[in-house]
Parts: C-alpha cells; structure tokens; sequence
C-alpha cells in the first residue's frame, strides 16, 4: 500500500518513486509510533472521509470531460473492456468467475475475521452489538466503492484514453500511472483538485499502513514478548513503540519489492494469498472440529505458507503463458512467451502458472489437511473432551447432514469429561445450567441412538470452573 500511491505521485511530479516510498513510510511509521491506536482510528476516520469525497469528485469530473457516464460506458463496451463472460475452469487463467468468488473471497474473509488490524477495531467496541454493526456497516461501503465506484472509474479512465494510450506514447511508465495523469489533466484548470486527489490516494495508503503496523506491533508485544517476560507497562510501551518502528521499516522494504512484481494490484493480492489460506485455516479448524489441537494448527500454518510461497516464487520465475492474462486489443498468436526464448519450460511450470487467486483456497486446504492430520497423530481425539460445546459450531449434525455414519460424527463433537464424584460434592444442581449448545448436542445423541463409549453427558469437570455455562 505505500508503492501505490508512490507510483501516483511520481507520475504528477518530480518525486522518485524511491523518495515518495520513504516519505510516506516515514511519516506513517511516525504517527503511529507516538500516537498508538487512538491516533491510528482518528486519522483513519479523516482519511477515510477524504478518499472517499475525492473518488466521487473525480468519477463525476472524468465523466463529464469524456461526455458523459453514458458515453463512458459505450466506448468500454465498444472496446471489449464490459466482459462478464469469463466462466473458464482452467485455474491458469488470471480472473474469472471462479477465482474471484472463491479464490478472492477466502482473501476478503480472512481480512475481515482474522486481520489483527480489523479485528482490533472490532474490539475496541464498547459491545458485541456495536462490533456487530460495524462488520454490517462496513459491506454496503465496500460493495459501493470497490464493487461499483472503482468499476466506473477504471470505465471512464479506459473511455479517457481509448484514442490516445499514455503507454505507447511512453508518457508513462507504468499501468498504475493512468488514473493519476488522468486527473491531472482533466482538473488542470481547477488548481488544488489534483492535489486533493493525490492527498486521498495517500490517506487510503496511510490509514491500511498504520492499522497494518498497529496491529502486528500490538500482537507481537501481547502474545509473544509479554507472556514470557515480567516487564511493566511502561517497559513494555518502548517495547511496542520500537516494534511498530521496526514494522514500519519492513514496510517500506515490501514497496521496493512491490516494485519488481508487476502490476499494484495483482502483487497485493498475490501478496495477500499466500497469507490469507494460512491464517484462515486454524481459525476454521478451530470452529469446526473438536479434535484440533496446538501443534496441528501450528504445523498446518506454518505448512501452508511455505507452500504458498514456492507457489508464488515459482510463478515470479516462470510466468503464465500470455493466453492466460486476458490482454485486450492485442493479437499474441504470434508472440513467443519470454521466458521460452530463454530457457525451456519445464512441466512444473504448469503447476507455478495457477491464477494467484486460487493461492488462497489452495493454502488453506494444505493448511486443515496437515492440521487434522497431525491433531490426530498427536493425541487430538482425546483433547476433544476438553473442549466446551460453546466454542464448536455443528456442521456435521445439520439435518443434510445427519445421513454421515455415526462413527464419523461422534469425533465431530465435543465432549465435555464426565465428573468425577469428588469434585463436584459441594456443588448445588441447581447452579448448573444446561446451554442452549449442550442441549443441541444432547438431542443429537438421543435421537441417533449410541456412539458407543464415547458417548457421554456433558457435565462440567470441577465446581470452580462454570465460565462455559
């Protein structure tokens, strides 16, 4: 996110995109060090309002310099750029249907179940209900502005320059650099439009950053550094500050990668892919079987993500074939691929040319495969007995799927340990409440009969521990 809005203000001025890169990292890096998280969410409020003013100001402004949103969307269906009908199963193929809904919408889920720098957002809710209506809130925002808002401005950007390509003509070095000369040549005679436009191109950038370098400051101080020291608050506060500046230089190290992978869009969500099928897969583990224990959701991750990376790796050093990429407007029967002019592509090749949406589902496959597997290996039956019907969601025993062997499913619920006499004789039955979950479960084995000698009540293993009830 830092390389993207380098790359807009090096095509409208004289800035590099090496000294935009490390003014804007810089900056972030800063104002996150010294604020924290109260800072990060006010800017991100201010930011946020400031993009979003600024795309309506220039999809409206655009328009009417092309003639119209009318007269935009008849030249991008005059030049073949309104196509719906890529429905190919072929996962090499870059976007189509398949890979955007499943592919891209493992990467969107992840972000917004288990992206620290959302979910802490979420938290900082003063209740469920409200953290409820910000995850609500927030799909009628994104579905206007990045399912339609940017749709219309790529249109109307393409319409802009249908006659006349920046590229070709070498006014431009880069794909991500049209949207931006575009704006500045359309509200050249209203001074400070273009600027404002810039200025939202970098609030959306800062606000993902600093939420970015937050979040992963705030988790490594919390879950690793703190449970292992005897450190106080004020040690551990220099402890995160330096960690949230060392975050933000790794930062502004990724946008120097970014700038050999292509284009913006396809190295974030390749980016992102390796990432999200990892971390989503111990959360669905987690919710789903009752057998899931510590080192198969380690190993599983850990598993994923180094098979997303020699996935990605592997597709950087053999690119797709460009039948796969969906060029518009230019003929490539005739075009050799350059990587067959100099070397030969060997048959794995196939294998690295997998769309990077599929990088995703692919990772969290791996991920629950090995996950369930080593759980198993390691003693997870057991562990099941130690889980809370609370924190399982029962998939396994919803009426379409009643029809699996009973054998199967009895490892698909949790188990409660039955009580010992010992433990519980100063407890009062009447404290006892049976949960809404525990009465689910418990229908289920009566209604089909015994699991055998696993099938037992669930009852609470010691007086003092009731917090599941």
């Amino acid at each position: 996110m830092i390389y993207a809005p380098a790359i807009a203000l090096s095509a409208v001025s004289d800035f590099s995109e090496i000294a935009a890169v490390l003014s804007i990292g810089i900056v972030c890096t800063l104002y996150t060090t010294l604020g924290g998280l109260k800072a990060v969410i006010w800017t991100d409020v201010i930011q946020g309002l400031l993009l979003i003013i600024m795309v309506f100001v220039v999809i409206f402004g655009a328009a009417g310099a092309v003639g119209g949103i009318g007269r935009c969307l008849d030249i991008a269906w005059a030049g073949d750029r309104i196509d719906f009908n890529h429905f190919e199963f072929d996962p090499r193929y870059r976007i189509t249907f398949w890979s955007t809904v499943f592919g891209l919408g493992i990467v969107w889920t992840n972000i917004t179940s288990t992206n620290q720098a959302v979910v802490q957002r979420f938290l900082c809710c003063r209740s469920i209900k409200e953290g409820k209506m910000a995850i609500y809130g927030t799909i009628p925002l994104n579905l206007i502005l990045t399912g339609f808002c940017m749709t219309f401005l790529g249109y109307i950007t393409y319409a802009y320059f249908a006659d006349c390509d920046p590229l070709v003509l070498k006014t431009i070095s880069a794909e991500d650099q049209v949207l931006p000369l575009m704006v500045v040549r359309v509200f050249a005679a209203y001074p400070g439009v273009a600027g404002l436009f810039i200025a939202g191109v970098f609030a959306g950038a800062l606000s993902t950053v600093s939420s970015a370098i937050n979040g992963m400051s705030s988790v490594t101080v919390g879950d690793i550094i703190k449970p292992f020291v005897n450190w106080n608050e004020k040690s551990l506060l220099w402890v995160s500050r330096g960690m949230t500046l060392f975050y933000g230089g790794l930062c502004i190290g990724f946008a120097f990668l970014s700038s050999i992978l292509g284009s913006v869009i396809q190295a974030a969500l390749s980016l992102l892919g390796v990432c999200a099928g990892a971390l989503l897969g111990p959360v669905v583990m987690g919710a789903l079987f009752p057998f899931v224990n510590e080192k198969g959701a380690i190993s599983g991750m850990v598993t994923a993500l180094a098979f997303n990376i020699w996935l990605f790796v592997g597709a950087w050093i053999y690119p797709p074939p460009l039948r796969f990429l969906n060029i518009k407007d230019r003929n490539i029967d005739g075009c050799i691929s350059n990587s067959n002019v100099t070397k030969e592509r060997p048959l794995i090749a196939d294998f690295y040319a997998i769309s990077f949406g599929y990088h995703s589902p692919l990772g969290m496959m791996v991920c629950i495969i090995i996950g369930l597997i080593v759980s198993v290996a390691t003693g997870g039956l057991q562990s099941r007995y130690d889980v809370s019907p609370e924190l399982i969601y029962l998939p396994f025993e919803h009426p379409t799927l009643r029809w699996l062997p009973k054998s199967f499913r009895k490892y698909m619920i949790p188990k409660m340990r039955e009580k010992k006499e010992h433990d519980v004789q100063n407890l009062n039955k009447d404290d006892v409440v049976e949960t809404s979950s525990m009465k689910s479960i418990s229908k289920c084995t009566r209604e089909d009969g015994d699991y055998g000698e696993d099938n037992q009540t669930f009852e609470i293993e010691s007086a003092p521990d009731i917090s599941y009830l």
